[in-house]
């Protein structure tokens, strides 16, 4: 993927961290500028488990930041395996 300077691709992603105890995990919600990896979001989200309504707040929160419209965006959703 080829990105430029002028905010032309973000990269969201949780990844699975894993807690104090045995069996225990964390969920670290973040969005990347793909052309810097800047953090251009919150400076991350710490959740005990997954949770869409916490990726949505996230991403809105972004957008305001940014000062980005919700109808610029492009939202692709996979899974990692």
């Amino acid at each position: 993927m080829r990105s430029t300077p002028e905010r032309a691709g973000a990269s969201a992603g949780v990844t699975k961290l894993h807690g104090p105890g045995k069996w225990t995990y964390f969920y670290l919600y973040v969005i990347l500028d793909v052309f810097s990896r800047y953090v251009v979001g919150s400076p991350g989200v710490i959740a005990e488990r997954e949770n869409a309504e916490l990726a949505e707040q996230l991403i809105a929160e972004t957008c305001a930041k940014q000062d980005i419209q919700l109808d610029q965006l492009t939202i692709h959703a996979a899974a990692a395996r």
